[in-house]
Protein backbone atom coordinates (compact mmCIF):
# COMPACT_ATOMS: atom_id res chain seq x y z
CA UNK A 1 0.00 0.00 0.00
CA UNK A 2 1.28 3.32 -1.33
CA UNK A 3 1.82 6.09 1.15
CA UNK A 4 0.35 9.37 0.29
CA UNK A 5 2.34 12.71 0.76
CA UNK A 6 0.15 15.13 2.13
CA UNK A 7 -0.23 17.96 -0.52
CA UNK A 8 1.06 21.18 1.60
CA UNK A 9 4.38 18.54 2.72
CA UNK A 10 5.03 18.80 -1.10
CA UNK A 11 4.42 22.54 -1.86
CA UNK A 12 6.65 23.21 1.60
CA UNK A 13 9.37 21.17 0.53
CA UNK A 14 9.26 22.84 -3.17
CA UNK A 15 9.61 26.19 -1.56
CA UNK A 16 12.37 25.27 0.78
CA UNK A 17 14.19 23.94 -2.53
CA UNK A 18 13.08 27.36 -4.08
CA UNK A 19 14.24 29.71 -1.24
CA UNK A 20 17.95 28.03 -0.72
CA UNK A 21 19.00 28.47 -4.28
CA UNK A 22 17.85 31.91 -4.28
CA UNK A 23 19.40 33.06 -1.05
CA UNK A 24 22.94 30.86 -2.18
CA UNK A 25 22.75 33.16 -5.39
CA UNK A 26 22.09 36.65 -3.55
CA UNK A 27 25.06 35.63 -1.27
CA UNK A 28 27.46 34.43 -4.24
CA UNK A 29 26.58 38.01 -6.06
CA UNK A 30 26.95 39.90 -2.47
CA UNK A 31 30.48 38.37 -1.97
CA UNK A 32 33.06 40.97 -2.53
CA UNK A 33 36.27 39.92 -5.13
CA UNK A 34 39.87 39.17 -3.28
CA UNK A 35 41.74 42.34 -3.87
CA UNK A 36 45.24 41.09 -5.20
CA UNK A 37 48.17 41.51 -3.21
CA UNK A 38 50.04 45.30 -3.00
CA UNK A 39 53.55 44.63 -4.01
CA UNK A 40 55.89 46.33 -1.89
CA UNK A 41 57.50 49.14 -3.42
CA UNK A 42 61.36 48.59 -3.05
CA UNK A 43 63.61 50.60 -1.26
CA UNK A 44 66.19 52.41 -2.96
CA UNK A 45 69.72 51.58 -2.35
CA UNK A 46 72.15 54.41 -1.32
CA UNK A 47 74.20 55.32 -3.59
CA UNK A 48 77.90 54.74 -3.16
CA UNK A 49 79.97 57.76 -2.83
CA UNK A 50 83.40 58.92 -3.52
CA UNK A 51 85.54 61.11 -1.92
CA UNK A 52 88.36 63.84 -3.29
CA UNK A 53 90.78 66.02 -1.63
CA UNK A 54 91.75 69.03 -3.75
CA UNK A 55 95.37 70.76 -3.61
CA UNK A 56 93.19 73.91 -3.79
CA UNK A 57 92.04 73.45 0.32
CA UNK A 58 88.55 71.97 -0.33
CA UNK A 59 87.60 68.54 -0.24
CA UNK A 60 83.85 67.22 -0.94
CA UNK A 61 81.87 64.05 -1.75
CA UNK A 62 80.02 62.62 -5.22
CA UNK A 63 78.50 59.43 -6.53
CA UNK A 64 80.79 57.03 -7.84
CA UNK A 65 79.07 56.29 -10.77
CA UNK A 66 80.37 59.50 -12.34
CA UNK A 67 83.22 60.63 -14.17
CA UNK A 68 85.62 62.95 -12.63
CA UNK A 69 88.18 64.85 -14.63
CA UNK A 70 90.34 67.09 -13.16
CA UNK A 71 91.35 68.75 -16.37
CA UNK A 72 95.10 68.82 -15.87
CA UNK A 73 95.38 70.87 -19.17
CA UNK A 74 93.83 73.66 -17.44
CA UNK A 75 96.90 75.84 -16.46
CA UNK A 76 94.71 78.62 -15.78
CA UNK A 77 92.69 77.56 -12.66
CA UNK A 78 93.28 76.38 -8.96
CA UNK A 79 91.16 73.66 -9.97
CA UNK A 80 88.38 72.50 -12.42
CA UNK A 81 86.63 69.43 -11.48
CA UNK A 82 84.40 68.00 -14.01
CA UNK A 83 81.47 65.59 -12.95
CA UNK A 84 79.59 63.92 -16.32
CA UNK A 85 77.69 61.10 -16.96
CA UNK A 86 77.28 59.82 -20.47
CA UNK A 87 73.78 58.98 -20.31
CA UNK A 88 72.44 62.35 -18.50
CA UNK A 89 73.17 66.04 -20.21
CA UNK A 90 74.64 68.11 -18.03
CA UNK A 91 77.72 68.69 -15.15
CA UNK A 92 78.53 69.90 -12.22
CA UNK A 93 81.68 71.76 -12.06
CA UNK A 94 83.92 72.66 -9.44
CA UNK A 95 86.55 75.71 -9.85
CA UNK A 96 89.04 77.50 -7.65
CA UNK A 97 90.26 80.63 -9.00
CA UNK A 98 91.95 83.69 -8.83
CA UNK A 99 90.70 87.04 -7.70
CA UNK A 100 91.20 90.74 -6.78
CA UNK A 101 88.13 90.95 -4.95
CA UNK A 102 88.56 90.91 -0.80
CA UNK A 103 84.69 89.24 -0.02
CA UNK A 104 82.02 88.06 -1.95
CA UNK A 105 80.06 91.79 -2.05
CA UNK A 106 83.01 93.37 -3.68
CA UNK A 107 82.94 90.61 -6.09
CA UNK A 108 79.32 90.48 -7.45
CA UNK A 109 80.15 94.63 -7.97
CA UNK A 110 83.42 93.65 -10.17
CA UNK A 111 81.24 91.03 -12.37
CA UNK A 112 78.09 93.57 -11.84
CA UNK A 113 75.62 90.57 -11.10
CA UNK A 114 72.94 92.16 -8.81
CA UNK A 115 70.32 89.49 -8.76
CA UNK A 116 71.67 86.58 -6.12
CA UNK A 117 70.64 84.15 -3.06
CA UNK A 118 72.66 84.84 0.26
CA UNK A 119 73.49 81.52 1.41
CA UNK A 120 77.08 80.05 2.63
CA UNK A 121 79.43 77.71 1.49
CA UNK A 122 81.19 75.64 4.57
CA UNK A 123 80.11 78.52 6.68
CA UNK A 124 81.61 81.37 4.65
CA UNK A 125 79.54 84.18 2.76
CA UNK A 126 78.08 83.00 -0.93
CA UNK A 127 75.87 83.95 -3.40
CA UNK A 128 73.71 80.88 -5.75
CA UNK A 129 73.20 82.52 -9.14
CA UNK A 130 71.13 80.91 -11.20
CA UNK A 131 70.82 82.00 -14.84
CA UNK A 132 69.00 81.13 -17.74
CA UNK A 133 70.35 80.50 -21.36
CA UNK A 134 70.34 77.01 -24.19
CA UNK A 135 70.75 75.39 -20.55
CA UNK A 136 69.73 76.08 -16.91
CA UNK A 137 72.67 76.76 -14.79
CA UNK A 138 73.22 77.47 -11.29
CA UNK A 139 76.11 78.73 -9.46
CA UNK A 140 77.52 78.79 -6.23
CA UNK A 141 80.07 81.51 -5.11
CA UNK A 142 82.24 82.10 -2.24
CA UNK A 143 85.56 83.85 -1.84
CA UNK A 144 88.71 82.66 0.72
CA UNK A 145 91.74 83.65 1.70
CA UNK A 146 91.82 85.77 -1.54
CA UNK A 147 90.67 83.07 -3.74
CA UNK A 148 87.03 82.22 -5.76
CA UNK A 149 85.97 79.08 -5.33
CA UNK A 150 82.56 78.19 -7.31
CA UNK A 151 80.04 75.20 -7.24
CA UNK A 152 78.67 75.07 -11.18
CA UNK A 153 75.59 73.30 -12.00
CA UNK A 154 74.57 72.38 -15.90
CA UNK A 155 71.45 71.53 -15.48
CA UNK A 156 70.38 70.12 -19.09
CA UNK A 157 69.07 66.87 -17.07
CA UNK A 158 67.75 69.29 -14.24
CA UNK A 159 65.76 66.00 -12.65
CA UNK A 160 69.28 63.97 -12.55
CA UNK A 161 71.62 67.44 -11.85
CA UNK A 162 69.58 68.86 -9.11
CA UNK A 163 70.03 66.39 -6.35
CA UNK A 164 74.00 65.66 -7.21
CA UNK A 165 74.53 69.56 -7.09
CA UNK A 166 72.48 69.78 -3.60
CA UNK A 167 74.84 66.72 -2.14
CA UNK A 168 77.93 67.80 -3.56
CA UNK A 169 77.06 71.87 -1.98
CA UNK A 170 76.26 69.81 1.57
CA UNK A 171 79.58 67.74 1.65
CA UNK A 172 81.82 70.56 0.67
CA UNK A 173 84.22 71.19 2.81
CA UNK A 174 87.48 73.92 3.30
CA UNK A 175 90.40 72.00 4.67
CA UNK A 176 91.75 73.66 8.33
CA UNK A 177 95.34 74.30 6.92
CA UNK A 178 97.94 76.95 7.73
CA UNK A 179 97.61 80.54 5.90
CA UNK A 180 98.70 79.11 2.42
CA UNK A 181 99.93 80.29 -1.39
CA UNK A 182 98.14 78.36 -3.99
CA UNK A 183 100.72 77.93 -7.20
CA UNK A 184 99.23 76.93 -10.18
CA UNK A 185 99.64 73.88 -12.08
CA UNK A 186 102.19 74.19 -14.44
CA UNK A 187 102.11 73.41 -17.78
CA UNK A 188 102.83 69.86 -18.16
CA UNK A 189 99.26 69.13 -16.43
CA UNK A 190 101.04 68.06 -12.82
CA UNK A 191 99.06 68.14 -9.69
CA UNK A 192 99.00 72.28 -7.90
CA UNK A 193 101.36 72.84 -5.74
CA UNK A 194 100.82 74.48 -2.29
CA UNK A 195 103.31 77.02 -0.51
CA UNK A 196 103.29 76.93 3.28
CA UNK A 197 104.04 80.38 4.83
CA UNK A 198 105.78 79.82 8.17
CA UNK A 199 104.87 83.21 10.24
CA UNK A 200 108.07 85.35 11.26
CA UNK A 201 109.18 84.70 15.36
CA UNK A 202 110.58 87.96 16.95
CA UNK A 203 112.30 87.15 19.66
Amino acid sequence: MKTKIPLYVLIGLIFLVISGGTYVSVRGRMTKPEKPPIAANPIPSPVETADWEDQSEFKFSYPKNLKLNPHDEDTENYANLELSKSNHPGSIVLWTKDTRASDIKEWLIKEKIANVIETELDGYPAVKVLSQGESKKLTVSAIRSGYLYQIEANLTDEKYWQPVFDSVLASYKFLDTEKTQIVPKDSGGGQTEIIYEAEEVIE
